[in-house]
């Protein structure tokens, strides 16, 4: 009873890790049964941290995706901030040496 349980937990984390790395809901279709069936076939007591890592990847990828996304809408043309934050920079203390050293690093941050 317990390797069915545990092959059947394995194959609900497949189906999470599936669900969490994709956002259209054909890509989950395809990949969640796959995942799924792969989990709950390669489990054992010995890979059980190994499916644990594949499903922390996936949070760690949802993570930085949706910090990106979180980016792009706080700051819709970074570009323009850049510049911006790059001139303020360089007229504010223009005797200092490493203000034109701030300015390249953001104007190249830029392009």
């Amino acid at each position: 009873m317990t390797a069915s349980a545990g092959s059947i937990g394995a194959a609900l984390v497949g189906i999470a890790t599936a669900l969490t790395i994709s956002r259209r809901r054909t890509i989950r279709a395809i990949t969640a049964p796959g995942l799924a069936i792969g989990y709950a076939l390669v489990f054992t007591v010995d890979t059980t941290g190994a499916l644990i890592v594949g499903y922390l990847a996936a949070l760690t990828w949802w993570g930085i995706r949706l910090t990106a996304h979180t980016l792009r809408l706080a700051f819709p043309q970074p570009g323009t901030a850049l510049r911006r934050l790059a001139a303020s920079t360089s007229t504010s203390s223009r005797s200092s040496p490493n203000s034109t050293h701030y300015s390249f690093l953001l104007s190249c941050l830029v392009l």
